[in-house]
């Protein structure tokens, strides 16, 4: 009981966290090449041509079910593996993610 007051400023820490890290994250997707930027205290930059990308999972809760966003994973052929997610993306941006990656046979040179 005597810990029992921390949890209400860790959860509005938790919270103000995950509202700057939407807040930050930035994504820019070209014919070639993808790039990521996330992060709230930190900031993380990945940048990778479409033909490293393995796999693209587009998933979503009930929560964002209700308002609209999707979260998208997407895992990177590199040593070792990486696997990145991009949270609370507007469905639409999911849907075209998904295209992006299934059309990218017809980009390879």
């Amino acid at each position: 009981m005597e810990w029992l007051w921390l949890s209400a400023p860790l959860f509005v820490i938790f919270i103000v966290a995950r509202l700057l890290e939407y807040r930050y994250t930035r994504y820019r997707l070209t014919e070639r090449f993808i790039q990521i930027r996330t992060g709230a205290f930190s900031a993380t930059t990945l940048l990778t041509k479409r033909v490293k990308v393995q796999e693209i999972e587009v998933t979503h809760s009930w929560l964002q079910r209700k308002f609209g966003a999707s979260s998208l994973h997407f895992h990177i052929r590199s040593k070792p593996l990486l696997a990145t997610e991009l949270k609370d993306v507007p469905r639409e941006t999911g849907a075209q993610f998904y295209h992006w990656f299934k059309d990218r046979t017809h980009f390879v040179k």
